[in-house]
């Protein structure tokens, strides 16, 4: 409908009415999805009712001069209206099969490889921006051709025809160029892909939009002088060449090894092959299997009725590969777990004088580790026998800050819980792949943010940083300390085959959705600069208006304001008590 109304408009000359309605679409879209994600809606349903909604609303305002001119034109005979309408739709759907396909065909040429396809998405999302700056030329050009053709002015056309493709040529380049610069640092930042796909990528990208480009003012020309079914045939020869270079059985290399993204398939034996021939790392590794295991404390904090306590313990103690010991913290547990921990072997239990939350628990724990790695394991956390010794193993490697296990759904340990936390600029995070399948996070990544579940990171590290920050208490510990890492040239990694069973439920409780906030707030006027932070000042504060918003429709809008009012002390220093 958009479209029609659009093309209706276009025909008429009212540009203005036709630029109004692409401003109001455009305008929708954006305001409507931002709404969605900052008020945490995360419903397919809900952005995909954004997509039908924006243009019908559009279509309602700036329906007033297509009314005003029905009924006021010659009759068109059915026949050949059909006729050209069917070719049009004919080649719009191929246009749209060969300029949107791709994505597909890379699952089809190596299904396995789900990282290149989100990236692939991605930057499409990026170059194909002159297409967008296009479609206000598109509205012109049309009219303009069919008016010279009509008249029969041939100097007129192909005036208009040279032109049109040499502004067109320009805007691809221009945009090419952009995109081949700066694409594969846009798709990181913005959309958090992996760092998959080159400059060299970006660059052929750019030349197909470019081509596509060629083929949309030419498609004009053809449709201005009523060769429909000329169009139709050559969109149908370009679909058929990309299934001649689609289907056939020919083998797909897939060589690039990027830093941090392990492109290589997995080794005969079926295990993913998180250490091997990974250079000076796979080489320390195999020294260190004719050596002891490398020595590992686990940290686990332990509070209130903790129903699943005992068998984390249980899991950590049955880990293999690793020397291991398990420090419990007591920061108030309510249930006898505690009293069935305390009597297992190769188990310390500390009690602080008072509850010290989440960072403060775990640097208590740590401060008491003797292990040369600190494994940092939630008390509803199940770790399979062999996850942390390959944690270890990965978070030993050169450049490697810390790394966290895959934690998987307990309910169905074929789902995702979080394979890495993404991150953006405005300081949200959330559970990267939450109910998705394991099949889909196969493969080593780095990720912008750990997850507190379940890492490692050498102990001498932690010192290094000084662990957590005590004033967090709960939530964005993770955060903040993965973006020190990160601060200091480390990278994070997912070790997809190290699986952590987690029991987890989501829960909002007033002190929750104060500290989430809060400490969102100190993470970003504590990690970037202030350059930085007068830089993003417009996005950040549209961002509080929108959580304010969010907020106060939810109920929670006291515990957001009191996030603004927090006032950082020092710290109090609790002394535990082993037992």
């Amino acid at each position: 409908m958009a479209h029609t109304t659009r093309g209706v408009l276009s025909g008429l000359r009212r540009f203005g009415w036709y630029g109004t309605q692409l401003g109001l679409d455009g305008g929708l879209r954006i305001g409507l999805v931002a709404i969605l994600a900052l008020t945490g809606v995360n419903s397919p349903v809900a952005y995909a009712l954004v997509l039908v909604a924006a243009p019908l609303v559009a279509v309602a305002l700036t329906a007033a001069p297509i009314v005003r001119t029905i009924g006021r034109g010659p009759a068109v005979p059915w026949p050949p209206l059909l006729r050209g309408l069917t070719l049009l739709t004919v080649s719009s759907l191929l246009a749209q099969v060969v300029v949107n396909i791709g994505v597909i065909n890379v699952r089809l040429l190596d299904p396995t490889d789900v990282a290149t396809a989100g990236a692939l998405l991605s930057a499409l999302v990026l170059v194909r921006i002159p297409l967008f700056v296009f479609g206000s030329m598109q509205a012109a050009l049309l009219p303009g051709l069919s008016t010279a053709a009509a008249t029969g002015d041939e100097p007129a056309f192909r005036t208009l025809l040279r032109r049109s493709l040499a502004v067109v040529t320009a805007l691809g380049a221009l945009g090419g160029i952009l995109a081949a610069l700066f694409g594969p640092w846009l798709v990181r930042a913005l959309f958090d892909t992996p760092d998959v796909l080159g400059h060299g990528d970006f660059a052929w990208l750019s030349v197909a939009t470019l081509a596509y480009l060629w083929a949309m003012v030419l498609g004009q020309a053809l449709l201005a002088r009523d060769r429909h079914h000329a169009q139709a045939l050559a969109w149908t020869v370009g679909v058929a060449a990309l299934v001649v270079a689609t289907l056939p059985p020919l083998p797909v290399a897939l060589a690039r090894q990027n830093v941090g993204y392990d492109r290589r398939p997995p080794p005969a034996d079926g295990t993913t092959g998180t250490t091997a021939g990974r250079g000076p790392g796979a080489r320390h590794h195999q020294r260190r299997s004719t050596m002891r295991p490398p020595r590992v404390t686990a940290v686990m904090l332990a509070y209130g009725a903790e129903p699943w306590l005992v068998d984390a313990a249980r899991a950590v103690l049955a880990s293999t590969g690793v020397d291991i010991e398990l420090v419990v913290v007591d920061n108030g547990c309510t249930g006898d777990g505690i009293d069935v921990v305390k009597g297992l072997p190769g188990v310390r239990v500390l009690r602080p004088e008072a509850n010290t939350g989440y960072s403060g628990g775990c640097n208590i724990g740590a401060a008491e580790a003797t292990g040369d790695w600190l494994a940092f394991v939630n008390s509803d956390a199940i770790v399979a026998p062999d996850a942390l010794a390959k944690v270890v193993a990965v978070a030993a490697e050169p450049g490697v800050g810390a790394a966290m296990a895959s934690i998987r759904l307990a309910h169905d340990p074929d789902l995702i819980n979080t394979s890495g936390n993404p991150l953006h600029f405005t300081g949200l995070s959330w559970a990267g792949g939450n109910g998705e399948p394991a099949s889909a996070h196969a493969r080593r990544t780095v990720v912008p943010s750990l997850s507190g579940c379940c890492f490692v990171i050498s102990r001498h590290r932690w010192a290094e940083l000084d662990g957590f920050a005590d004033e967090y208490f709960a939530y964005h510990e993770d955060t903040e300390l993965s973006l020190r890492l990160w601060q200091r040239g480390l990278r994070l990694e997912y070790v997809p085959d190290a699986v952590v069973r987690h029991h987890y439920e989501f829960s909002r409780n007033d002190l929750k959705l104060y500290l989430v906030e809060r400490n969102r707030l100190l993470t970003l006027l504590t990690a970037y600069q202030g350059r930085t932070l007068a830089l993003l000042a417009p996005m950040l504060l549209l961002t509080e208006v929108a959580m304010l918003a969010a907020a106060l429709a939810g109920g929670w809008g006291r515990q957001k304001t009191r996030g603004w009012a927090y006032r950082p002390s020092a710290p109090s220093q609790t002394a535990p008590s082993p037992t």
